[in-house]
């Protein structure tokens, strides 16, 4: 690495956990993806289930899946989903805003302590540094973690069986 960027040069258990927030948080948008298939009463198998979700931003995922959870939560076979507002949306809430903090800052070491910077230009510029100690990312990493297990605990166990098939056929 240049001498020059030295500073961008971050432990490797960082990196590890860094990359570990981004692979968790690919499979929770995954699950997402799935259990937004499964509310609009489509096949997880068919590809046009599929399309629409592809390049779709996770914003109007998790708008799409809020508005769904309301609606299907009124139907009997989806009565359990009626509770992602009270249980899931917090811990979906919790999960972005830690992944984001994470994925979306500037890594590197001042004075030999890991650091991250955020910059924002909403308004007014701002940039600033902040101690950044890996149970930070472990603590994001358990909210990703924490909001997949009740969002799939939510569904039904017919539908559980078939998100591990699909994973199964896809592995």
């Amino acid at each position: 690495m240049p001498k020059h960027l030295e500073h961008l040069e971050i432990p490797a258990e960082y990196s590890t956990a860094i990359g570990t927030v981004v692979v968790r948080w690919n499979h929770l948008e995954q699950i997402i993806n799935l259990f937004l298939i499964y509310l609009l009463g489509k096949s997880i198998y068919e590809d046009r289930s599929h399309i629409v979700l592809a390049h779709m931003a996770f914003p109007q995922k998790f708008d799409v899946l809020s508005a769904l959870a309301k609606e299907a939560g009124k139907i009997p076979e989806y009565s359990a989903v009626a509770k992602y507002i009270e249980t899931v949306l917090p811990l979906l809430k919790k999960a972005q805003s830690g992944r984001n903090r994470i994925i979306h800052s500037i890594w590197g070491v001042k004075n030999g302590k890991v650091m991250r910077a955020s910059i924002s230009a909403r308004g007014t510029f701002k940039f600033s540094w902040t101690d950044a100690p890996l149970e930070e990312i472990e603590s994001a990493l358990q909210s990703i973690e924490d909001a997949r297990e009740r969002l799939y605990a939510l569904a039904s166990s017919d539908w559980q069986e078939s998100i591990r098939r699909h994973k199964e056929d896809n592995s």
